[in-house]
């Protein structure tokens, strides 16, 4: 540094005229170098992922849509909201590219029509009614019945016929399965009442509900007819591995305990294999937690039923939740203490994520590379973006472009690992920062010595 001291004032007097301009290049170069350069935005995220894009998917007229399969909403921050989404194209500046996420959720639309219904002579089964819609019929596939509320603790068989007349000889046979139910316990009752068949549109339909010699005929009170449609959103499923099990010989109830294996995507419904040779009904309420030992809150409940003595079937024994990221699953299965019960089988389902954006954004270079930067647990979600759609119907219709998979992206610059490096050379640094004081200080010295020069060079001689 003294060297570099004596260089500035030997110039500053031989080349008095070079010396301001060279000063204030010099101390412009100073303060440049003084400022911390700021990271590229590509250098803020810990993966990447190339999107295959052709000339097709410019010309459509619609937005596309990018599927995120698991292992890349896993690198991902829960809420998706360190994606993002650039064009590059060779010796250019990279281009954001604005996009909307998408999380499908399964969609349940009921229809309900009025009906009037009277009853019939009774078959050799049980007591029969006769259902009549308006014309024209509309489009049904279940109906409810409503019996008494002081009718406890009794199942029967329903059968369901459809017809153009009330008096037609060639009744078509529509379910054989129904089941109506209702289980009363203290401080617990479940009924089913719905009857569910294949989509018909018929003007008259008649229902059969079969009751032996010792049970009573249900009080009937009103029969509805309804159509009941319901979309499944596209799902992942994984199977969850058991890590205990407990019954409670006295209530009869189930606990299981199971290690979820997708932590970070979020939980949308659980579904069980269970094993019993004899007739059930289960309530199973879910809940999760960040230990296996301490239960959660509950995020869903639901019923699954098998009565194989009146020839009904089990039904769909899942359970829908709400979005949840923990570790470890807790499921309570009520059920009768008398009844063999076995679940042998948990999976876990997540429904499927993404983004979609419009193909007009995209710049008209058709050699662009078009990237999904992700893995930022620090950074802000992208601003101004609107609600995720949630339509499955939309979302599966959408054109797909194929993702391929995530690497590490060479660009990134670990905060954490910065920031263990940055303890490491604190003296270091410190021994580094008192060299560039003294530095400075010779520089501004300099500086001073250069400009008392230059006035003096300036002043005129006195004789």
């Amino acid at each position: 540094m003294p060297h570099f001291s004596k260089f500035l004032l030997k110039s500053a007097a031989v080349t008095p005229r070079l010396g301001f301009p060279l000063l204030c290049c010099l101390w412009l170069t100073i303060i440049k170098c003084s400022q911390a350069a700021e990271p590229d935005l590509e250098a803020r995220f810990s993966h990447r992922a190339r999107v295959k894009l052709d000339f097709a998917h410019r010309d459509s007229e619609h937005p596309v849509r990018i599927v995120l399969p698991p292992e890349v909403q896993a690198l991902a921050r829960p809420d998706l909201g360190d994606l993002r989404l650039f064009a590059k194209a060779p010796a250019q500046a990279p281009q954001e590219i604005p996009f909307r996420l998408a999380c499908p959720r399964d969609r349940e639309v009921i229809e309900e029509y009025p009906v009037e219904w009277s009853p019939l002579p009774a078959s050799a089964r049980g007591p029969q009614w006769l259902v009549k819609t308006a014309e024209p019929p509309p489009s049904a596939n279940g109906l409810i019945l409503q019996v008494d509320d002081s009718y406890r603790n009794n199942r029967h068989a329903v059968r369901v016929w459809g017809a153009r007349s009330a008096d037609a000889d060639d009744w078509t046979l529509l379910t054989d399965q129904g089941l109506w139910l209702d289980l009363s316990r203290p401080g617990r009752r479940k009924t089913l009442s719905r009857i569910s068949f294949p989509p018909a549109k018929y003007p008259c339909y008649r229902v059969e509900v079969t009751c032996p010699n010792d049970v009573p005929a249900p009080p009937l009170r009103q029969i509805r007819l309804l159509n009941r449609s319901e979309v499944r959103a596209p799902h992942h499923e994984f199977p969850a591995p058991i890590q205990s099990t407990s019954r409670d010989a006295t209530t009869g109830e189930l606990t299981i305990t199971c290690a979820i294996p997708h932590v970070g995507l979020p939980l949308q419904a659980v579904h069980f294999e269970v094993l019993s040779a004899g007739d059930y009904l289960l309530t199973a309420r879910v809940s999760t937690s960040s230990s296996p030992d301490r239960p959660g809150p509950v995020v869903g409940s639901g019923d699954f039923y098998q009565f194989s003595s009146l020839g009904i079937t089990q039904v769909a024994p899942w359970v829908k939740c709400r979005a949840t990221t923990e570790a470890w699953l807790h499921v309570v299965l009520e059920a009768d203490p008398d009844i063999p019960l076995e679940v042998t089988e948990v999976t876990t389902i997540v429904s499927e994520r993404g983004v979609l954006f419009d193909p007009e954004v995209l710049p008209t270079r058709p050699d662009e590379h078009l990237s999904l930067y992700l893995g930022n647990r620090e950074l802000p979600s992208a601003a101004a973006q609107t609600a995720p759609l949630d339509d499955p119907s939309l979302w599966a219709s959408l054109p797909s472009l194929h993702l391929e998979p995530p690497v590490p992206n060479p660009a990134f610059r670990n905060p954490e690992r910065e920031s263990s490096a940055t303890e490491q050379q604190t003296s270091t640094k410190s021994e580094e920062q008192t060299a560039r004081r003294w530095g400075l200080s010779l520089i501004a010295l300099g500086l001073g010595l250069t400009g008392w020069g230059l006035l003096r060079w300036r002043r005129p001689a006195v004789r």
